[in-house]
């Protein structure tokens, strides 16, 4: 059964076939940085320039097993994330970071592949949005 990811929702007890239904929202992003297109740029630019490299930092200490560079790569995602407005990542990112701070780097591996999932997801409707606006 898929149910949507909802802003509230504990993403412990989700199931991981949960489908990701964020979409990025402009209008809202816009106002919180007061309304200035030319720094939304920057900001969307940044996130999208940087998200690979995080993503890879992310996979790499899951599969060394390395509970301290999961949490800092996860951390600095999920603070990447939140100036966008994509919520639905910063949980996942802060699950993984959770995870990692803890050691409990096993539990990091099925985390992981959601947040993967997730992560693709909002990075593509962000594409999306942005080039819709250019």
């Amino acid at each position: 059964m898929n149910q949507p990811i909802l802003p509230g929702r504990d993403h412990r007890t989700m199931p991981h076939s949960a489908s990701v239904t964020w979409t990025f929202d402009r209008s809202a992003v816009l106002e919180q940085l007061d309304n200035d297109d030319e720094l939304l740029a920057d900001v969307v630019a940044q996130f999208l320039d940087d998200a690979p490299a995080a993503l890879d930092a992310i996979h790499a200490a899951v599969q060394a097993g390395d509970g301290e560079a999961l949490a800092e790569a996860a951390h600095a995602l999920k603070g990447a994330a939140g100036y966008l407005g994509a919520d639905v990542l910063c949980r996942a990112a802060a699950r993984l970071e959770t995870l990692g701070r803890a050691g409990r780097t096993d539990e990091a591996v099925d985390a992981h592949r959601e947040f993967t999932r997730i992560a693709r997801h909002v990075i593509e409707q962000i594409r999306l949005a942005t080039a819709r606006c250019a």
